[in-house]
């Protein structure tokens, strides 16, 4: 697997932070996340983008609480982690063309 791809390991597929980033559909993540400053340290990043991406390729219309219920497992001690259910559902927003 390259840099920036997402790929198949044995039966599984792996979607890596890189891959998230080189793919154009992930733009409005990055974008809100970076806009609402909830990028964190950086530690738990890749894990909560790659989470909420999961989320997203999942259930493409996800209730907030969806969102919160999917970020469970990402454990962050940088306070910003209730920003992050609100930032999914404004990428949501922004991925089907809404401001």
């Amino acid at each position: 697997m390259a840099d920036g791809e997402n790929g198949r390991y044995e039966d599984s597929f792996i979607r890596t932070i890189e891959g998230i980033a080189a793919d154009p559909k992930w733009n409005p993540l990055i974008d809100v996340c970076c806009k609402w400053d909830a990028m964190q340290c950086g530690s738990c990043t890749p894990g909560i983008r790659v989470t909420a991406g999961n989320r997203l390729d999942r259930n493409p219309n996800p209730t907030e609480q969806d969102c919160r219920q999917a970020l469970v497992g990402n454990f962050c001690c940088c306070g910003t982690s209730p920003r992050h259910p609100a930032v999914i559902m404004k990428a949501l927003s922004q991925r089907k063309g809404g401001a």
